[in-house]
C-alpha cells in the first residue's frame, strides 16, 4: 500500500498541524514507522512526531504545551486553602505557589 505523501508547508490532519519535512524511517519491531517535523499550531515550537499520530481525529494536536496548559488548568481549579489546617504535629500558616516534584503544592 502506498504511503500518502505530503508536501513542506501543508497543513496535515485535522487539528492544522504544519508540515516541515519528512524524516527517515525508523524501524519499530519489525515495522518501518514514517516521522515528520511539524510547527505546532499554538505555540509555534518544532517537534518530531508520527505522521499516523497526526493524521488521526484525536492524534497529536500539539508539541505538548496544550497538555501542559490543560495540566496547569486543572491544578489551579483543584487548588485548596488549608491555612490552619492540622496534619499531625504541623499546622498550614499560609498558601504558597510553591510546588514539589510531582506538581502538588507545598
Amino acid at each position: 500500500m502506498a504511503h500518502k505523501k505530503y508536501l513542506p508547508g501543508q497543513i496535515v490532519g485535522n487539528n492544522n498541524v504544519f508540515f516541515l519535512e519528512e524524516l527517515p524511517p525508523l524501524n519499530d519491531n519489525g515495522r518501518k514507522r514514517r516521522y515528520g517535523k511539524f510547527i505546532c499550531p499554538i505555540c509555534h515550537n518544532v517537534f518530531e512526531c508520527r505522521l499516523e499520530t497526526i493524521t488521526k481525529n484525536h492524534g497529536t494536536k500539539s508539541c505538548g504545551c496544550l497538555h501542559k496548559e490543560s495540566i496547569k488548568k486543572i491544578g489551579q481549579k483543584n487548588k485548596k486553602d488549608i491555612t490552619g489546617m492540622k496534619k499531625g504535629h504541623l499546622t498550614a500558616i499560609k498558601s504558597t505557589e510553591y510546588k514539589a516534584h510531582d506538581n502538588s503544592y507545598i
